[in-house]
């Protein structure tokens, strides 16, 4: 791979590890296996990066120019723009003089203050173009270099010592991106949102726009109504008022905005400025009169919480929504909010929705649609550049990852250094994973510091479940287009004579979480059939099954049924299916039938009564495991009844339902043999699972969710666990009926398997 001149070359590259409490130099070539390999894996799999890097990156003078001058571009394949300080005029003269200009203030039209002052606005308003070479930035972005300072890291040459200081923005190239998108999001009438790295001034950006439309207002009136009133207003959301006013975007607003009313001729007086209230507007009182008079503008907060009707009625030219993965019914919220910028088809107004990946009670499974569907949702839909390649082929939000603008890891005109930004990433989840002894502390550095999208919608808090791993597992099945070609997928049938019988069918697994509805009947996967004894008889107490089963025909939530079958003798799932039926009866035939099949036994949760009524109709309780024994001997379930319903099964308590998630997680983790080109080695049981669903319910997983396949997990875990405890862990002796040493199915499915 040809790299461009703003990448540090491979051999060139140096990780400062500290080692032996010394700063130790490390090179790409001494680096772990682990670093290198998963560095390559990025270079080879994520298109942004492949661009990024690419000695035939374009420069933005190569490229063809539209009506107005401007190089035409997608934010998707950004090209390079040198000399990015054109773009800072009135800040880098700031920095020099303490003063923005040396003009004196004069309102005569034809002063030359006036004449400079006019086309800085023209400029916030219309945004700022370099015809030499056509690069262009919008007036947004103008207003944020030039008149927003901020808190930034200065390093200290030839260290890797920062420190913190007040001063005007850096041009980078991300942040520019970001603005972009912003300005076609309004020009096409759509909306916009972004998930990106911490660090990445996304508070300061939103922040820096409310502080432009409370200043400038959006745009000049073009009516030329003597009524017509120009007043503009934007308001920030967020889930608790905390969020804006501890070190919020509406501190920062307030920074912003005191600079400007000290440093610029522009309105400064207001009518109301309360950072308690969350409201400010610009004006006066004509004291000769007592009428209000000014601009009128005015930026507004609302804390959303839990009454999702507050961002109702907000009219506003922006809209932004601060850490929206906080807000646990984001699609809600944006429903309410959009009329406030929208009537019929004709958009008036931006909704800005930014995200951090990583950030403290952020949890994106909420908002999935929102950010793979976003075109659903009148949002601005780019490619996929930024997660690995299969992924790559459809829609998402954009994305500032973590090997745009890391600090130390690109050039005075913001152009990012990405191998040597990404070398650094693979080291730092590498000690991570490895000299941490937290571990979730890998998924941790991942969502904070993302190199996918993928990373950073990871959810850090709230889940055991590894995160990470179950991350890299999904992504190796997506990345592989025929991963599913060899498991079969069918139906079960009863013939005449009582039998049970595969039939294949053109039914579709549910391979994605969350379904849009519960409407969908899914398909029964089998990854492995059952395996017969020499009399042709499935083996019996090979096979056992855990169900979450349904209550109503008809249901307003998400439910559906999930089931999955345990092959005890090799300890792998053999068997899912996760649906929904018409009819709850005609759920626990199918659920009857896979039993018969696999000569299983299943473990249901009893509060619900359908899965035992139906058996019981069936003549099937055979098929119905007893509560587990060992569940009462460690004080999970008080003693079952000794008859009915009360005997089989379990009732899903909170303990109980802690337990078995304990346990998922410790399958998840065993350590199982594979075969690989280089020899038998091993991993983690759950990167051999084909149940794409189920890990994208773990990776997902929360508290106040409902995660059908891992309640049917958890009840087959304890099913597994109480048939290891019964027969002190030597499940295959359980059975005599064929001893295990002659049994020519038994040596062929005990052999590992190559992956």
């Amino acid at each position: 791979m040809d790299f461009n001149i703003f990448q540090t070359p491979i051999d060139e590259l140096v990780y400062n590890k500290v080692v032996d409490d010394k700063l130790t130099p490390i090179k790409f070539n001494d680096a772990p296996k682990e670093v290198q390999d998963n560095f390559w894996e990025y270079m080879s799999t994520v298109p942004m990066i492949q661009w990024l890097v690419s000695a035939e990156r374009p420069y933005i003078k190569d490229l063809p120019r539209d009506k107005n001058g401007r190089a035409i571009w997608e934010i998707e394949r950004p090209p390079i723009i040198t000399d990015t300080d054109y773009f800072r005029p009135t800040a880098l003269h700031f920095q020099s003089t303490g003063k923005l200009t040396d003009l004196r203030p004069n309102g005569n039209p034809n002063s030359e203050y006036r004449k400079w002052i006019d086309e800085e606005v023209k400029r916030v308003r219309e945004g700022y173009l370099r015809e030499s070479d056509g690069a262009y930035i919008s007036g947004w972005m103008y207003w944020y270099l030039n008149y927003c300072p901020i808190i930034l890291t200065e390093i200290e040459e030839g260290t890797n010592i920062g420190y913190r200081t007040t001063d005007f923005p850096e041009f980078w190239e991300g942040i520019h991106w970001r603005f972009t998108g912003w300005d076609k999001a309004r020009s096409l009438g759509q909306h916009f949102a972004e998930i990106s790295k911490r660090g990445s001034s996304k508070s300061y950006t939103l922040a820096s726009a409310l502080s432009r439309i409370f200043v400038i207002g959006e745009k000049e009136a073009k009516t030329k109504s003597f009524l017509e009133k120009t007043s503009a207003r934007a308001v920030v959301m967020a889930y608790q008022k905390e969020f804006l006013i501890k070190d919020g975007t509406l501190n920062k607003f307030e920074d912003m905005f005191a600079f400007q009313a000290q440093n610029t001729q522009f309105p400064r007086k207001t009518l109301k400025s309360s950072l308690n209230d969350m409201d400010w507007v610009m004006g006066y009182l004509d004291l000769n009169t007592g009428t209000k008079r000014g601009t009128g503008n005015e930026v507004l907060g609302v804390a959303v919480k839990d009454d999702v009707d507050k961002g109702r009625g907000k009219r506003a030219q922006l809209i932004g929504l601060e850490e929206f993965g906080k807000f646990p019914n984001v699609s809600d919220v944006i429903k309410i909010a959009e009329p406030s910028v929208r009537e019929g088809d004709i958009t008036f107004g931006t909704l800005v929705a930014i995200g951090t990946g990583g950030e403290e009670g952020n949890d994106f499974s909420g908002a999935l649609d929102l950010i793979y569907h976003p075109s659903g949702s009148h949002f601005l839909s780019f490619e996929n550049v930024w997660d690995k390649s299969s992924l790559s082929r459809g829609s998402s939000i954009f994305c500032f990852p973590a090997y745009v603008n890391r600090k130390g890891c690109y050039n005075k005109d913001g152009i990012s250094d990405v191998t040597k930004a990404l070398y650094s990433l693979c080291f730092e989840y590498y000690i991570a994973k490895y000299e941490n002894p937290d571990p979730i502390q890998v998924t941790r550095t991942k969502a904070e510091n993302p190199v996918t999208l993928q990373d950073a919608i990871m959810r850090k808090d709230g889940s055991k479940f590894p995160v990470a791993q179950i991350t890299q597992r999904i992504q190796e099945i997506d990345l592989n287009p025929n991963f599913f070609d060899d498991i079969a997928v069918g139906d079960l049938v009863m013939t005449s004579s009582g039998k049970v019988e595969y039939r294949p069918s053109g039914g579709t697994p549910i391979h994605k979480f969350p379904t849009k509805d519960n409407k969908v009947e899914g398909a029964i996967e089998f990854f492995k059939f059952p395996e017969h004894n020499h009399e042709g008889k499935v083996f019996s107490n090979r096979y056992i099954a855990g169900i979450d089963p349904i209550q109503n025909d008809e249901a307003k939530t998400m439910s559906l049924v999930s089931l999955f079958v345990l092959d005890l003798w090799t300890d792998t799932i053999v068997c899912e299916w996760t649906g929904r039926l018409k009819f709850t009866d005609d759920c626990y035939e199918r659920a009857r039938l896979i039993c018969i099949f696999y000569n299983a036994t299943l473990l249901f949760e009893n509060n619900k009564m359908g899965v035992y009524s139906h058996f019981k109709m069936m003549n099937s309780l055979y098929l119905l495991a007893k509560t587990p024994e060992h569940l009462k001997a460690i004080d999970k379930v008080k003693t079952s009844g000794s008859y009915g319903n009360s005997s089989y099964g379990v009732g899903a308590s909170t303990p109980v339902n802690d337990y078995a998630r304990d346990l998922l997680i410790d399958f998840m983790l065993k350590p199982v043999p594979v075969v690989t080109d280089e020899g038998e080695t091993t991993v983690l049981n759950l990167m051999t699972w084909w149940n794409r669903a189920a890990l994208e319910e773990a990776r997902q997983w929360n508290p106040d969710g409902n995660f059908d396949r891992i309640s049917a997990l958890g009840m087959l875990m304890i099913y597994r666990t109480e048939r290891l405890v019964m027969t002190f862990g030597n499940v295959k002796e359980e059975h005599n009926e064929n001893s295990k040493a002659n049994d020519p199915f038994f040596e062929k499915n005990y052999k590992p398997k190559k992956r």
